[in-house]
Parts: C-alpha cells; sequence; structure tokens
C-alpha cells in the first residue's frame, strides 16, 4: 500500500514534518488518536494512541499487516529493532504524562472516571513494557 493512499482513506491531517494524524477507524474516535509516519526504510508506522493494536488497525481498513511494509521488506528479517531508543522514550515520555495527569486529578480529591482510569491501567501497561524492552 502506498502512504498517500492510506493518508487518504484516513482523511489524514499532517502533524508535523513527514507525520499525520488522523482519527483511529477501529474505534469510536471523537479526537484523532492515530499517527502515521514513514520509517526510513518506507514502512508506514501506525500508532493509535488510544490503545488499539496493529491488527485492529488494519483489520478496519480492510488490508493486512504485511501491506504497510515495501515489498523489498517482506519476507527478510529487520537488521534492527522496530524502533529505535527514541521512539520508547517518547512513548514512555507520553504515558508518564497521562500517570502524572491522573496523579494530580486524584490529589485534588477528584475520583477518575471509568474511561480515565482504564487509560491509567494502560498507560502503567505500556512503562511497564517499556521497562522490559529495555532489560
Amino acid at each position: 500500500m502506498e502512504l498517500s493512499d492510506l493518508l487518504s482513506q484516513l482523511n489524514a491531517k499532517a502533524f508535523g514534518q513527514s507525520k499525520w494524524i488522523a482519527k483511529c477507524p477501529a474505534h469510536e474516535d471523537r479526537r484523532p488518536s492515530l499517527t502515521i509516519s514513514e520509517g526510513d526504510d518506507g514502512r508506514i508506522l501506525l500508532h493509535c494512541f488510544a490503545g488499539c493494536g496493529i491488527d485492529a488497525i488494519t483489520a478496519s481498513l480492510g488490508i493486512e499487516v504485511h501491506e504497510l511494509f515495501p515489498k523489498a521488506l517482506v519476507g527478510s528479517r529487520p537488521s534492527r529493532s522496530p524502533f529505535t531508543p527514541r521512539d520508547v522514550l517518547k512513548v514512555l515520555s507520553f504515558e508518564a504524562t497521562v500517570v502524572l495527569v491522573a496523579a494530580r486529578t486524584m490529589r485534588n480529591g477528584k475520583t477518575l472516571s471509568p474511561e480515565d482510569a482504564a487509560r491509567l491501567s494502560t498507560a502503567v501497561g505500556r512503562i511497564s513494557e517499556g521497562l522490559e524492552v529495555a532489560a
């Protein structure tokens, strides 16, 4: 799949240099939560900040995960980790911000909504996964 076709299908908007944002097709999105970018090797990178997995996202688009990779990469082994240390740190920083906002909310005597509590749980899980990857 060509990046331009995917951007058109998602009605994506530019979000920085060589990055786009769109509403995630895998869940009811009030605000855009899906980021789209292109890897150095031509892979199309998708990340839903609401927690949707790549399989759910591609299924809702009617495509297979392998279609996000250039033909030269399909069936070949990656030469490095799919995520750079910077990518991991950016995600961990975002998840730490989610934890901070929840902590401040509770410190101010407010109760988290069920949705906010679920998002906090997701953030804690992602931070734990990041620590496991780093070990």
